[in-house]
């Protein structure tokens, strides 16, 4: 009993020692809100429609839905880095209870050690919507291999519906949800566990599709979530990996796929589950790979890293601490250069520019934001003209620009604050909105350049 409570012990604050360096390095590196999760969430509250009104390809996780950030009162980086911080507690947390189950005693914290060492790396000082994803994956995970623990009838449901939140999140599940289907089918060869695994799956579903078809959206749902993605945004918005890109991923990446063809060849459903979960998980990178994409997938291919470590009983310690050694200059490259307190789309420069759009309009008004920072409609407390959005990207505005346009003709907006030199993807914004850029000129004067950022006001 005595030696089960000082394991017990030395077990919970290892594991805080460990979440507690995380805290602190990312605390001590940049951080990159996505301001999308600020200017999304503020739009709907201030009753733009999703799909409708804000163009847009995700599903609406938490930016679109009635409970969101702004809803819940997180609408600044200080807020935003708390969200950050506990979505890194809670995936330490998952990942040592999986680990237990996987893992021998001796390697127990190798997973929670090296997603410190490499979740800053995949730029985990960003937060996106991928920054959710392991909360929901990795509970999904537990669920289905904890069948022996709790009823397989529990554990099938639970798996299921953890994926269907993940659902509401990012599309991109789609593929594993279908084949985790296939998994429990061969598994248990029960009809009734798979109707058991569809109900869990459906639930969170069910709720939005009551949610589209509430705000009588479903065209335009169907159009930016699905048509667009596979069409325009398939054509124009694609990014893939570079060759640095891919030398950057293969301490982690490559391992784990080579881990993963060990795992198959031994077999056991748990293995089997590990690689499914890593292998489809890595499509989130697909479509326009950054290393923050690749986060769903970063504890389940460290998690394939470590057992495959934990099979080599003699030599398991060194061979880590061999890896770590190699790892160390690709990490000191990194943090070389990220260290220090910097804060993206939320410096000196973007707060000295909400302070001058305050200077001429009123909480409220009408503003445009022109090629420049989409989010100034936050800082701002101001709305865009004709109360349709959308963030100004190429492939964006090759499907809005006549809707934004429209909206400016309509609703004539009282400053436009326009950027000429801005460039996303090595092409200049305004070079997709040319008849935004004409009416503009034709109808509004500079009033003020500061920072090479314009104030336009009507002639």
């Amino acid at each position: 009993m005595v030696k089960r409570i000082i394991k017990n012990f030395y077990q919970k604050y290892f594991l805080i020692i460990i979440i507690g360096i995380h805290c602190i390095l990312l605390l001590s590196i940049h951080f990159f809100p996505y301001p999308e999760l600020f200017v999304y969430p503020y739009l709907r509250n201030n009753g733009l429609i999703p799909y409708k009104q804000i163009f847009d390809q995700h599903f609406p996780g938490v930016m679109f839905f009635p409970l969101n950030l702004d809803t819940l009162g997180i609408d600044s980086p200080t807020e935003m880095q708390i969200v950050q911080l506990g979505l890194v507690l809670c995936t330490h947390i998952l990942l040592f209870v999986i680990s237990r189950k996987l893992l021998s005693k001796k390697f127990l914290f190798a997973p929670n050690f090296l997603y410190l060492m490499w979740q800053p790396f995949f730029e985990g000082y960003v937060l996106w919507i991928d920054s959710f994803m392991p909360l929901f994956l990795l509970s999904s995970f537990y669920f289905s291999i904890s069948y022996k623990k709790i009823s397989i009838r529990k554990s099938i449901f639970f798996s299921g519906f953890t994926l269907g939140l993940a659902l509401l999140f990012k599309q991109v599940l789609l593929p594993l949800i279908f084949v985790m289907f296939l998994f429990w089918l061969f598994k248990t060869r029960n009809v009734k566990y798979l109707g058991v695994y569809c109900l869990g799956v459906l639930i969170p579903v069910l709720y939005l599709a009551l949610y589209i078809i509430k705000l009588e959206v479903i065209s335009e749902f169907i159009y930016w979530t699905v048509t667009f993605n596979v069409t325009t945004f398939a054509e124009f918005g694609r990014k893939f990996a570079s060759l640095s890109d891919l030398l950057k991923i293969m301490p982690v990446f490559g391992s784990a796929i080579l881990g993963s063809l060990y795992l198959l060849k031994i077999r056991g459903a748990k293995n089997i589950l590990i690689v499914l979960y890593f292998t489809t998980t890595l499509i989130f990178a697909y479509a326009r790979f950054d290393l923050v994409h690749l986060q769903p997938s970063l504890p389940f291919a460290l998690i394939i890293l470590t057992i495959t470590l934990d099979r080599f009983r003699k030599n398991r310690t060194k061979l880590l601490i061999i890896y770590c050694l190699i790892s160390v200059p690709l990490l000191i490259y990194f943090y070389k250069g990220h260290l220090g307190r910097k804060v993206y789309f939320y410096s000196d420069v973007e707060i000295n520019l909400s302070e001058k759009v305050r200077k001429y309009v009123s909480k409220g008004d009408t503003v445009f934001a022109f090629a420049t920072m989409p989010h100034i409609y936050s800082l701002s407390d101001t709305l865009p003209p004709g109360r349709v959005f959308v963030f100004q990207f190429p492939w964006f505005m090759l499907e809005a620009e006549d809707e934004i346009l429209q909206g400016i003709v309509n609703n004539k907006p009282k400053l436009i604050v326009r950027e000429p030199l801005a460039i996303a993807d090595d092409k200049i914004l305004l070079m997709y909105m040319q008849n935004i850029d004409k009416y503009i000129k034709g109808n509004y004067q500079i009033q003020e350049v500061s920072e090479g950022i314009e104030f336009w006001m009507k002639k």
